[in-house]
């Protein structure tokens, strides 16, 4: 699952969550591209919109808190993925959970934006 989320794959993504794969599942630490985060906050850091969307229909903890970026709010943030935080604040995200790097408005004023 991360390696989908990781990569946008949405397909796959939804293969694997047809065939029963646990959404909140987190990645294991030693794998360069899951890092201990679920697939929510994969998709939300790299970028992936659709696959971001797609895991919140389908149930995905908006407000979980794992890995290096904390939720998938933070992670988006982290990285300056405008659409994809709108889309989390508009359903919701708990702008106040403090992860790795604060609050998400915390690493906002930290990056300068």
């Amino acid at each position: 699952m991360c390696w989908a989320s990781h990569f946008g794959f949405d397909s796959v993504a939804e293969l694997l969550l047809n065939k029963g794969e646990d959404i909140e599942a987190r990645g294991d630490d030693t794998s360069r591209f899951c890092e201990g985060q679920t697939a929510l906050q994969l998709a939300a850091f790299n970028g992936h919109e659709s696959t971001t969307r797609i895991l919140l229909l389908r149930g995905a903890d908006i407000d979980m808190l794992s890995g290096g970026h904390g939720s998938a709010l933070q992670a988006a943030v982290a990285k300056d993925y405008t659409r994809i935080f709108r889309l989390l604040l508009d359903l919701n995200a708990n702008r106040n959970l403090y992860g790795f790097h604060g609050t998400a408005l915390q690493l906002a004023a930290w990056r300068g934006d």
